[in-house]
C-alpha cells in the first residue's frame, strides 16, 4: 500500500492556490491504517495543504457511520451549506449527498476543478487555466 500511494501533482499544485484565494478550510478523511495516513501526510506534505486530517484509525469512526460526516463539520465549525465533499468513490458520495452535503466525485484534477468552479470556487477571477 505504501508503494502504491502516488500523489496527484496537479491537485497538489492547484489546491493550495484555490485555498488561499477563497480562504478555504480543507479537511482530509480516510479509512486507511494510521501508518499509511501518516506516511501520506509526510510524503505528500499534506500538512502544508490541509487544516485537519481525520482517519478512522485515529477517531475510530468508519466512513459509512453518520458521525464521519459530522466530525469534519464540528472541527471546521462550518455549516452543511458551506462545505463541499470531494471523494473518488461514488458510494461514499451518494451517502454524503443523502445527508444534504454537496459532493463531487473526483475522477481527475480537471473535472474536479470544473465542478468547484461551478460553485464559484475559481482560482482566479477569469477563465480556467493552470496545470489541470
Amino acid at each position: 500500500m505504501f508503494a502504491q500511494s502516488q500523489p496527484d501533482p496537479d491537485m497538489l499544485d492547484w489546491m493550495p492556490r484555490l485555498k488561499t484565494r477563497h480562504g478555504l478550510r480543507i479537511i482530509v478523511g480516510g479509512n486507511e491504517a494510521r501508518e499509511l495516513i501518516e506516511c501520506r501526510i509526510q510524503k505528500f506534505r499534506l500538512n502544508d495543504l490541509v487544516n485537519a486530517s481525520i482517519s478512522s484509525s485515529f477517531v475510530l469512526i468508519r466512513k459509512l457511520d453518520l458521525d464521519v460526516y459530522r466530525l469534519p463539520l464540528d472541527i471546521s465549525q462550518a455549516l452543511v451549506a458551506e462545505i463541499t465533499y470531494i471523494k473518488n468513490r461514488s458510494q461514499v458520495i451518494d451517502l454524503a449527498e443523502q445527508r444534504g452535503i454537496r459532493s463531487i466525485l473526483h475522477t481527475d484534477c480537471h473535472s474536479t476543478r470544473v465542478q468547484l468552479a461551478s460553485y464559484g470556487l475559481k482560482e482566479d477571477g477569469g477563465g480556467e487555466h493552470g496545470s489541470c
